[in-house]
């Protein structure tokens, strides 16, 4: 059990190539990442129009990209990352979906928006805490506004409500990140649903959520 004391979080070094290889090994068979990707497929489906583009933010070892692809044969996907160990890790387990799979290097602190097309879905899973702010997170929600023109999909560690313990500074409230979103101009605003939320005895690796907004670019 962690102590109050312990701020919840994790630490990475993503850029080292060694380390992103144990980082993928490690995760490889986790169950309830499978429940996650299972629910953020069935919301795209919902979504989804003909030949859509998908694009990920920190698209990591490529796992939500492989499940995605497999799932939709009618997709284009772009995955960004800033890590090149990351990237390469990606490319070589979507090789065989080289044909709609294209990874971008890209710093999502910066200007990541400028040079892609609008993207019918954005999605993002467990990588906006590591950002490490609340400002660095609504920075990524305003730029995508730039290039979305349907759904946005954000499932990520949070602070939960209630918690006595002290958390990493990018795992904020699931509100904090719904009134983000109200306040760019969002629609559909949600939380659709919550994964191994256990406040009593948090770790770096329970208490997430999955968001979801929608944002036509004809709205403004």
């Amino acid at each position: 059990m962690a102590s109050r004391k312990e701020i919840i979080g994790a630490t990475h070094d993503f850029h080292n190539q060694d380390y992103a290889i144990d980082w993928e090994a490690r995760y490889r068979d986790h169950t309830n990442r499978q429940i996650l990707f299972r629910d953020i497929g069935d919301l795209i489906q919902a979504n989804l129009n003909k030949n859509a583009t998908i694009l990920e933010l920190g698209v990591g070892p490529g796992f939500l990209a492989h499940d995605l692809l497999n799932r939709f044969d009618n997709i284009t996907y772009v995955g960004l990352d800033f890590s090149k160990a990351m990237l390469h890790v990606a490319n070589k387990r979507l090789r065989s979906f080289a044909d709609r799979f294209l990874a971008v290097r890209a710093d999502l602190t910066g200007e990541f928006t400028t040079s892609l097309h609008t993207n019918s879905v954005v999605v993002t899973c467990w990588s906006l805490h590591d950002l490490g702010s609340a400002a660095a997170i609504r920075h990524v929600y305003s730029r995508c506004r730039n290039i979305l023109d349907g759904i946005l999909i954000n499932a990520d560690f949070i602070r939960p409500v209630g918690t006595e313990y002290e958390y990493e500074s990018g795992r904020i409230a699931s509100e904090d990140h719904l009134e983000m979103l109200r306040l760019l101009n969002y629609e559909n605003v949600q939380v659709t649903k919550s994964y191994e939320v256990d406040v009593g005895k948090p770790t770096a690796a329970n208490n997430y959520t999955c968001l979801f907004a929608e944002y036509r670019s004809k709205t403004e």
